[in-house]
């Protein structure tokens, strides 16, 4: 191993023991880890060793003018690591569900924008009437306005009438947004000193985009202060998680009279238990609701260029959240901070157009739903979806149903995260094919869904040379009997310099998709792909997938336990095609693999290139690793292995043949290798 792996190979150790707390939510006696032993076979077999799979990232810079983030370089420098980074990614996370706040702190780590915010200690003072009054006029003064005398009686007056557990809330709200707007003010004022958050607004709603956005959307990738954003929003989402756990519902709604305070940053509004409709032009501050079914709808939890922050606490009740207008985009930010909390346990639903429910450009957004059967369903750019900021959307327990046509459910683009996590509960996600509003390419008469765990960015170097980094997408469902549906691009997908992750824990769940899905990459890309136990089924209609890659990519596929069953038309199940590696594992039980026209199973196709792309590996790798297993082809056979087949189909002269490492092997060797 080389000096520059071995750098790599700790940085992985780095990446994940930095994500903190760490935590294994799934304790086995005796774990099955990814396969060592292909390793073994890939040496033994075909006469390739560990530095044969690296993806040399200094040769990938020749193809791209795109900075990889570091956690794709770890991938990319050990593929076969790469399964188990994943794994304990998804654990450690999991296992850090119930601290929202550490899992932003933690996807700011892997989108290479680290922060830390210490941690925050509920008061345990109800505040005088003097002390509430100081951080209320407090961010007039930050602003240079002056608080007039009838909102300053207004403001007594309604301190006077409050519980006291709302007295010590408000104000702590108040004195936390004063002490770290400073931050937020510096991260925006540095993307308005390139474009204006009116001209981003505008842009938005452009279907196409001009040369000279393209420049200065690039410009703030790479030089505005967005980390000074992410801080002032991780403080802000640290506050609100102590509240979340401090807060006892049971008692909120007593004693509540309804107020209005006017502030520098937006409306601050209380209501009661009463069943409410809340419905404003312009977004409130914060908008704490104490119960009651209520409706959403208008401008909520919505940051945007004329307010950095807005946030909503509902407290119980079954609620209705709306955004059925595409300028409405509730839950959303644009350069700012935004966050729903729904604290009760009943079922809620959510309906929405474009950008809302979890959507973040260069800032923060975060929806969490505690528990219940809840509703999800947005056209695009939601449930998770992250460009150039980071998007979540979490949900504590409950059958839920997700739908997204495109572009969410755990979708990062241009250098942003979208995550989208929930914790129990047998769900559904659904990418919807059709009806056709956003075609692929790939395949026109379906959608492009770029959802459940996917990244992408911009790939301009084959027109204008403007490329953007591409994003992180993670879907982590750690229990239930789920089911998932996609078209093109989903399940653990990147494309263009993006890195899709999609980890299901536990249970017996159902996949059916059609073109880069379940741990697939296309264009310097990363897709990876864990299902950890349970009896699955996997539909694939058409190409590359369950670990299948193409382009100076890496997809990655890894079934940790039970009897599967899968079903692909061509490309995939340990596919690599022009200088992409694919790699395939299933650990245990009884599988039956059916591949309609063969090609996949441990296959490569490479075609000669007079470029320095021979120098970059074409890889496919199929490893089962346990059970009786059946097959489709008559190459693939129980107990048994179908080595280097090059030769077979490639027309490459000898003296320009680049790496071509390509192998399947089906071993009963569950008792061996930390199996």
């Amino acid at each position: 191993m080389t000096i520059l792996q071995r750098v790599f190979a700790i940085s992985a150790v780095v990446i994940i023991c930095g994500l903190l707390p760490y935590c294994v939510l799934c304790e086995e006696v005796n774990p099955p880890a990814f396969p060592a032993a292909i390793r073994n076979e890939l040496s033994q077999t075909a006469g390739f060793e560990a530095d044969d799979l690296v993806l040399d990232a200094a040769l990938g810079r020749l193809s791209s003018a795109v900075e990889p983030l570091p956690f794709q370089l770890v991938l990319n420098q050990n593929p076969l690591s790469a399964p188990d980074v994943v794994y304990q990614l998804a654990n450690t996370i999991a296992g850090t569900s119930d601290e929202i706040d550490t899992c932003f702190l933690n996807l700011s780590i892997l989108i290479d924008r680290r922060i830390g915010i210490d941690p925050y200690v509920w008061p345990e003072k109800t505040p005088e009437i003097s002390e509430f009054m100081e951080a209320y006029e407090g961010l007039f003064q930050i602003q240079n306005l002056v608080l007039s005398d009838s909102e300053r009686q207004k403001a007594r007056s309604a301190f006077e009438s409050m519980p006291d557990w709302l007295k010590v809330f408000l104000h702590a709200f108040l004195k936390r947004i004063a002490e770290f707007d400073p931050w937020m003010q510096l991260g925006r004022d540095s993307i308005a000193e390139i474009m204006s958050l009116d001209a981003i607004e505008a842009a938005q709603r452009e279907s196409g985009a001009e040369p000279a956005t393209i420049r200065a959307l690039q410009r703030i990738i790479q030089e505005s202060d967005l980390v000074s954003i992410f801080y002032a929003s991780g403080a802000m989402l640290r506050f609100f998680d102590a509240f979340r756990k401090e807060c006892k519902i049971s008692d909120v709604s007593e004693g509540i009279t309804p107020l209005l305070l006017s502030t520098p940053y937006g409306d601050v509004i209380v209501s009661g238990g009463k069943d409410d409709v809340h419905d404003y032009e312009q977004s409130p501050l914060l908008i704490l609701d104490c119960g009651g079914d209520d409706t959403y709808q208008g401008a909520y939890a919505r940051a945007d260029s004329a307010s950095a922050y807005s946030f909503v606490i509902d407290m119980g009740g079954a609620d209705v959240y709306q955004s059925l207008s595409p300028d409405a985009q509730a839950v959303s930010s644009l350069c700012g901070c935004s966050a729903l909390f729904d604290l009760g346990d009943e079922d809620d639903r959510y309906t929405g157009s474009r950008k809302c429910f979890g959507y973040a450009f260069a800032g923060v957004s975060l929806l969490y739903d505690a528990n219940g059967k809840s509703a999800y369903e947005v056209e695009a750019q939601g449930l998770g979806s992250g460009e150039m900021g980071i998007a979540m959307i979490a949900d504590g327990g409950g059958e839920d149903r997700y739908r997204c046509v495109s572009l969410g459910m755990g979708y990062g683009g241009l250098g942003g995260a979208g995550f989208l996590f929930d914790a129990s509960g047998n769900d559904y996600y659904i990418a919807s094919a059709t009806p056709v509003i956003h075609p692929s390419t790939q395949l026109p008469e379906q959608n492009m869904s770029a959802c459940l765990g996917a990244g992408s960015g911009r790939l301009g170097d084959g027109s204008d040379g403007h490329l953007f980094p591409g994003g992180l997408g993670i879907l982590i469902d750690p229990m239930g009997n789920d089911s998932y549906e996609a078209s093109v691009l989903g399940m653990g997908a990147g494309y263009g310099h993006g890195i899709g992750i999609l980890a299901d824990l536990l249970g017996n769940d159902h996949y059916r998709a059609s073109w880069y899905v379940l741990g697939a990459a296309a264009h310097k890309a990363s897709g990876l792909f864990v299902d950890a136990s349970g009896d699955d089924e996997y539909e694939v209609t058409h190409y590359m997938a369950c670990g299948a890659a193409t382009d100076l990519s890496l997809g990655v596929f890894w079934e940790r336990d039970g009897s599967d069953a899968y079903h692909a038309k061509n490309a995939s199940m340990g596919y690599g095609l022009f200088n992409g590696a694919g790699i395939f594992a299933d650990s245990r039980g009884d599988d039956h693999y059916i591949l309609e026209d063969g090609l996949g199973l441990g296959r490569v196709r490479y075609e000669q290139m007079k470029s320095l792309r021979v120098f970059w590996p074409t890889i496919g790798i199929f490893s089962d690793m346990g059970g009786d297993d059946s097959y489709s082809v008559e190459y693939a056979m129980n107990d048994s292995s179908w080595p280097d087949r090059v030769s077979e189909q490639s027309t490459i002269e000898d003296d320009q043949r680049p790496k071509l490492i390509q192998i399947g092997y089906d071993v009963n060797n569950e008792a061996k290798d930390g199996m």
